[in-house]
């Protein structure tokens, strides 16, 4: 299902209505106005949550353009190694 996710472009399915409320502007507010050390929302900076979630969303919209996609690749590679890291330490585990 993670693999789906970057193709889903709606409020519906994989996606939660924070992410269109406050996480996409985020990262859209932030990439408009320059500044990547603050993140911004609506021209105001923003520091509800940890900002290398907003900084590691910016770099690849900076990069590539502001799509959807690259918007949501950082947070799907590190799900991915997330689940590596869990699978490396059960198989030593057990």
């Amino acid at each position: 299902m993670a693999a789906l996710l970057p193709f889903t472009n709606r409020e519906t399915g994989y996606t939660m209505p924070a992410e269109y409320r406050w996480t996409l502007p985020t990262v859209v507010s932030t990439v408009l106005s320059g500044s990547i050390a603050v993140p911004e929302l609506w021209g105001k900076p923003r520091f509800k949550k940890p900002p290398l979630g907003y900084w590691s969303m910016t770099l690849p919209a900076k990069l590539f353009g502001l799509k959807l996609f690259w918007v949501r690749m950082p947070i799907i590679i590190y799900s991915a190694l997330a689940t590596v890291l869990l699978l490396f330490i059960l198989e030593t585990l057990f």
